[in-house]
């Protein structure tokens, strides 16, 4: 997600520097741009596990067996 690097380990920081950075983050220009790719993708995916379910109708007329 955010790909800025700080000298202090994540496991070191409180959570209200987490939380602040993390809202600083979302603030900017960088953090938003990568929200809307991150959008983007996530409807594509979404989109071809819908399309990945569909099943022909022709299909369902052909006999199987197991």
């Amino acid at each position: 997600m955010c790909s800025q690097t700080s000298s202090v380990p994540a496991q070191a920081k409180d959570a209200k520097t987490v939380a602040k950075e993390a809202r600083a983050w979302v603030a900017s220009q960088e953090g938003q741009r990568q929200i809307e790719e991150a959008l983007v993708e996530a409807k594509k995916v979404t989109s071809q596990l819908s399309k990945s379910h569909l099943v022909e109708t022709g299909n369902l007329r052909v006999p199987f067996s197991l």
